[in-house]
């Protein structure tokens, strides 16, 4: 009897090793599909606290870090008392030589800035409370856009000093709005350079000149240092470092969209914190070169990531080159990029799933079958 119940579990035992199996199976690391480079980025460079902007200087590439010193006063009155932090609790962080504002430009400058100051009544939610806009917050970012050189510095500097919590005083106050709280009572709320994100951000990203490269990733900085990332602050962020591959037609970071989508708060604060110091590292690398030259090289490099084995960076070049905007030529590639990439079966079930949606979306034709469609299981 014994006898009969082992033959029984060996017939068990083949019968499922025979079962037909996924091809490709969930992936257990969220990272899998992303870049080398974002999984293990090398220790920053530290640095001190980038100074308040309205003395115009230009802090050097490297310094140890220093307590925040007390609360000065500046040209423009006193600044707010810095974020009260311990050092030793800050993430280490890069940053970037701040740009100089030629003379001549200072009083434009400033008028901008009085300008920005205004569109902190722009934003609409932030946290637990919301706020209902002026109706002529269209008009006040289009009169930035509009603005060139002048408006980039004045935005720049401002993000700078907001995100460090170094305005002075009578622009924290003016930027003070009443709003409602989570349960529909009034309250107060305050617009920043953080909750204004997806209409200032965007601003800043039609300027065409290198120095908002800088800009960003100063003023990015202390939001990675402190590891904001919960009521949204991460998406924010994301937006504003997201100013940088527009500029440049460079993504040194690269991050599949359906993992990115699907990042825990905590997650993507941190991976937000490596692609802002992969960001300062390129700009100290590349600071001296031409905008039309870091696009060129950018296009360039796109095209070569076509056949990369990294999915994260091929994925990465086939969304940008597939897009349209891009000559026929590069579609086409892209096209076949993905056809192969999908036949290799080197991305997770959620990666096969979204590419294919996407290139649907497109009228794309992909003859590849993958194991992305149908729950996992080969076709």
């Amino acid at each position: 009897m014994h006898r009969a119940a082992t033959l029984a579990l060996v017939a068990l035992s083949l019968a499922c090793r025979n079962e037909p199996r996924p091809a490709v199976r969930p992936e257990r690391n969220t990272l899998r599909d992303a870049s080398p480079d974002v999984r293990q980025v090398d220790a920053p460079d530290v640095v001190a606290e980038v100074p308040p902007t309205h003395d115009v200087v230009t802090p050097p590439d490297a310094a140890p870090t220093a307590a925040l010193p007390p609360s000065p006063t500046g040209p423009d009155g006193p600044l707010e008392e810095p974020w009260d932090a311990d050092p030793t609790m800050l993430r280490p962080t890069s940053t970037a030589p701040l740009p100089e504002v030629p003379d001549t430009m200072r009083d434009d400058v400033r008028r901008y800035r009085a300008l920005v100051v205004r569109t902190m009544e722009c934003w609409s939610e932030g946290g637990r409370v919301s706020h209902t806009p002026p109706g002529d917050c269209a008009q006040r970012y289009a009169t930035l856009a509009a603005g060139g050189p002048a408006a980039m510095h004045a935005i720049g500097r401002f993000v700078i000093d907001d995100t460090g919590h170094r305005l002075p005083l009578r622009e924290r106050h003016a930027m003070e709005t009443t709003a409602r709280s989570w349960e529909g009572g009034p309250t107060r709320g305050d617009g920043n350079s953080l909750n204004t994100a997806g209409a200032l951000a965007a601003v800043f990203a039609r300027f065409e000149s290198p120095e908002v490269v800088p800009y960003v990733i100063a003023g990015m900085r202390m939001p990675v240092a402190r590891q904001y990332g919960d009521w949204g602050v991460d998406g924010q962020i994301a937006t504003w470092l997201d100013v940088l591959p527009r500029v440049t037609g460079w993504d040194v970071a690269p991050m599949p969209p359906w993992q990115a989508e699907t990042m825990t708060p905590d997650v993507r604060i941190t991976f937000l914190g490596d692609v802002h110091d992969a960001w300062a590292r390129w700009y100290r690398a590349h600071r001296n070169e031409r905008l039309d030259a870091w696009r060129a090289a950018g296009l360039a490099n796109a095209r070569t990531m076509l056949t990369a084995r990294d999915v994260a960076r091929r994925v990465a070049a086939i969304l940008r080159l597939g897009a349209e905007g891009n000559t026929a030529e590069d579609r086409e590639s892209a096209r076949r990029s993905l056809v192969e990439l999908l036949a290799q079966r080197r991305m997770s079930n959620d990666g096969r799933r979204y590419m294919r949606q996407w290139a649907t979306a497109r009228g794309w034709t992909l003859d590849a079958p993958d194991a992305g469609a149908d729950g996992g299981r080969a076709p």
